[in-house]
């Protein structure tokens, strides 16, 4: 979701599920917002999810975990 500010839903991201999102929502990673057109729950990333991404990248030697 950093690098894909499309994605929103856990619909979008392969081996998601809400209950992921809810405990990236409980480290305050991400915030819900409103349901799509499809009523699936969105999901934004916060300053937090950011910084956490930067760290894990450094940590990786600046690569992506993908």
């Amino acid at each position: 979701m950093v690098e894909h500010t499309e994605v929103r839903t856990s619909a979008e991201i392969p081996g998601a599920r809400d209950f992921t999102l809810e405990q990236l929502a409980a480290k305050a990673a991400v915030v819900e917002g409103r349901k799509d057109t499809q009523d699936d729950r969105t999901w934004t990333v916060t300053d937090v999810g950011r910084e956490e991404m930067a760290c894990v990248n450094d940590w990786h030697g600046g690569k992506r975990r993908l």
